[in-house]
C-alpha cells in the first residue's frame, strides 16, 4: 500500500525528526490541534507553541527552515483570480512574518495543491527571497492530483 500525500504530511514532524531535524518548533493557532499533536509527538521533545502565524512571537532571523503544510491554504478562499481583501491582508501578514523570522540563506517550504499562477503573486517578495516551484507528483494511480512545493530562499544580507 502506498502512502498518500496527506498521510505523509500528517507525519511530517516525526519524519523530519527521524531524518535528524531534532530542534523543531511547531506552531498552530488551534488549541485542539495543538493538544493532539503535542500528545502524539511528546516523545520527540519538539517545542510546541500556540500562536497566530500573522504575529509570530519569534525573534528576527531566528529560523533556519520553515515548513507550511496547510496553514497558508486555510487563509485562502474565494476567487484566486482576484483574491478578497481579507485573503490579501492575512496572507500578506503571514508571508511577511515568515520573511522576518527566517535567517539569511534560510528556506521556507510551502506545500499546497494550489496552482503556481495563483500562489506566486501571494508569495513573491523579490527583495526578501528567491522563489522556485517543485511539482510533487501524487503516486496515486487512481486519479490523484499533484501538489506543489514552493521554495523560498531568503537572500543573504549584503
Amino acid at each position: 500500500m502506498k502512502a498518500t500525500t496527506d498521510e505523509c504530511l500528517q507525519t511530517l514532524t516525526a519524519d523530519l525528526h527521524r531524518l535528524g531535524y531534532t530542534n523543531q518548533t511547531s506552531v498552530d493557532f488551534s488549541q485542539v490541534v495543538f493538544d493532539a499533536m503535542k500528545s502524539e509527538y511528546a516523545q520527540l521533545d519538539t517545542r510546541w507553541i500556540l500562536m497566530d502565524v500573522r504575529e509570530l512571537d519569534l525573534p528576527d532571523a531566528s529560523v533556519d527552515i520553515a515548513v507550511d503544510k496547510g496553514t497558508l491554504d486555510a487563509f485562502v478562499h474565494g476567487s484566486l483570480w482576484d483574491p478578497p481583501d481579507d485573503v490579501r491582508t492575512n496572507v500578506g501578514k503571514y508571508v511577511d512574518e515568515v520573511a522576518r523570522v527566517l535567517r539569511p540563506g534560510g528556506l521556507w517550504l510551502d506545500i499546497t495543491y494550489r496552482q503556481p499562477h495563483f500562489m506566486k503573486p501571494l508569495l513573491t517578495r523579490e527583495k526578501q527571497w528567491g522563489l522556485s516551484v517543485e511539482i510533487l507528483e501524487d503516486s496515486d494511480e487512481a486519479g490523484g492530483f499533484d501538489y506543489f512545493g514552493f521554495v523560498m530562499e531568503k537572500h543573504h544580507e549584503e
